[in-house]
């Protein structure tokens, strides 16, 4: 699973959102593209999400034992900023 790094201006600013990404898996299982579907609203969460899906790694589809590319539709990355 992804581990988005929850950016410490964010925090700070207590930006909180959900970011929903598409992403391309190779047939190796590395992400060959990644795109925001739905922005969180703050900018500095979107970048930290696409980071940790671009260093993700997946199980590759397969397809008759055959490892495939496969375009994953939907990856919800949540950002909750707890108070004190």
């Amino acid at each position: 699973k992804p581990q988005p790094v929850y950016p410490l201006a964010s925090q700070r600013a207590r930006e909180s959102g959900t970011v929903v990404l598409k992403v391309l898996v190779d047939a190796q299982g590395r992400p060959k593209s990644v795109e925001v579907t739905q922005s969180s609203g703050h900018r500095r969460l979107d970048e930290a999400a696409l980071r940790a899906l671009r260093e993700a790694r997946f199980r590759p589809y397969l397809e008759d034992g055959q490892p495939r590319e496969a375009l994953v539709p939907q990856v919800e990355i949540s950002f909750r900023w707890v108070g004190e």
